[in-house]
């Protein structure tokens, strides 16, 4: 008998019950793209174990079996079923879909991760966008936090300081913990010839040298616009008739309204495609800066407008290429579209003062607007382009 313990268990494990045996190779576990994707020894365990004919397959005990492990199976297994194989109805049809979708061309016997990811790419996106979703969740809080703690130590020890207090944090807690918990790749070198092939077999898409350019220039517009508001804020609010003390208690709210936007889009955003997170982003961002550009009194109103679209304008630049180029292109796609965005977001808070000293801080507003319209015009292009079934539903 197999112990209920090992059954239960959410690992992947291959299991020989004592009474067969050895000639009955049992799995258990949560089989998944996420759950095989770190566990190299049990994929060539499985390569392995595929090679004696004579044993006998019973995956019925598999807690859940996604696309993505049904496909390496089934590479495994040389493309087709092993005989007397106990599976359960639902993933006799992960199979079927295996079959159908059957390359022509020999391949390996256990593709590389990346040829998994072609066949689990739904999977993916749900799981990117699922853990997307968490970490901005609670990066949301950030504004919340530093804007008191920034006017304090502003006010107690000098703008130098508080500077240095910040360098201090990403050179000495941030950095750290992020090489503790970034491991490193588990090979250098070429790209393997399963890798190159997947590559070549990711066609471009329709148009895709005009939607890769609207939506770089859509991201970086929005990052641009995004690094300006996040860092003169409290001297927009200022100039609308607060004091300082109001505006960074207003201030404070940009965070909770970028969280409340992010956990609407974490219980919806499955629902729809990304592109309408980006369409949301942007005509959220470009309302709330009217109603700054405008004197709206109503400045609440304002701060959460304009937060939520910039709290799910984080999601949305993940998610939207992911969809769009697909995964196996999206690594190498998304370090070209984040190059601009990044330059763009790390200049525009010094042109930002440099055109608040220059012009006033009414100009620079209705900058940022006419920019924030321009970039709900450069969505509604893109979504025109890219228009299809999934989308416009």
């Amino acid at each position: 008998m197999i112990d209920k313990a090992i059954i239960d268990t959410e690992k992947p494990m291959v299991t020989f019950p004592e009474e067969f045996g050895g000639k009955l190779i049992v799995l258990v576990g949560l089989w998944t793209l996420r759950t095989l994707a770190t566990d190299r020894a049990l994929r060539q365990s499985i390569k392995e174990l595929a090679v004696d004919m004579d044993k006998q397959w019973d995956i019925s005990r598999i807690e859940r079996l996604d696309s993505a492990a049904a496909f390496l199976l089934w590479q495994a297994w040389g493309e087709k079923l092993p005989a007397d194989l106990i599976m359960r109805p639902e993933q006799r049809r992960l199979f079927k879909y295996c079959h159908d979708r059957k390359i022509l061309k020999p391949r390996p016997m256990l593709p590389d991760f990346a040829t998994v990811l072609r066949y689990g790419q739904v999977p993916l996106q749900g799981f990117y966008q699922h853990m997307r979703a968490w970490l901005t969740l609670f990066g949301g809080f950030a504004s919340t936090v530093c804007w008191p703690l920034s006017a304090f130590m502003i006010e107690h020890a000098g703008w130098r300081a508080a500077c240095f207090v910040y360098a201090g944090l990403h050179l000495f807690l941030v950095l750290p913990l992020q090489m503790a918990v970034v491991r490193a790749a588990p090979r250098t070198g070429a790209a393997s010839a399963s890798e190159q092939h997947d590559a070549k077999q990711a066609s471009p898409i329709h148009n895709e040298t005009l939607i890769f350019a609207l939506l770089a220039a859509v991201l970086s517009i929005a990052a641009g616009i995004g690094s300006i508001v996040v860092v003169h804020l409290l001297i927009f609010l200022q100039a609308r008739g607060l004091d300082f003390a109001v505006a960074v208690s207003l201030g404070t709210l940009f965070g909770p309204s970028q969280v409340g936007a992010r956990v609407i889009e974490r219980l919806f955003g499955s629902h729809y495609h990304p592109v309408w997170t980006m369409i949301a982003s942007c005509a959220l961002m470009a309302a709330g800066l009217l109603m700054l550009y405008g004197a709206v009194p109503a400045l609440l109103i304002v701060i959460l407008l304009y937060g939520a679209g910039y709290g799910i304008s984080w999601i949305g630049r993940g998610t939207l290429p992911l969809a769009l180029f697909g995964p196996i292109r999206f690594p190498r796609l998304m370090g070209k579209l984040a190059f601009p965005s990044l330059i763009i977001q790390a200049l525009a808070p010094s042109a930002g003062a440099l055109l608040i000293e220059s012009r006033g801080v009414d100009t620079t507003i209705g900058v940022l607007t006419l920019l924030a319209l321009i970039n709900v015009a450069l969505i509604s292009a893109l979504w025109w382009l890219c228009r299809k079934p999934s989308i416009d539903g």
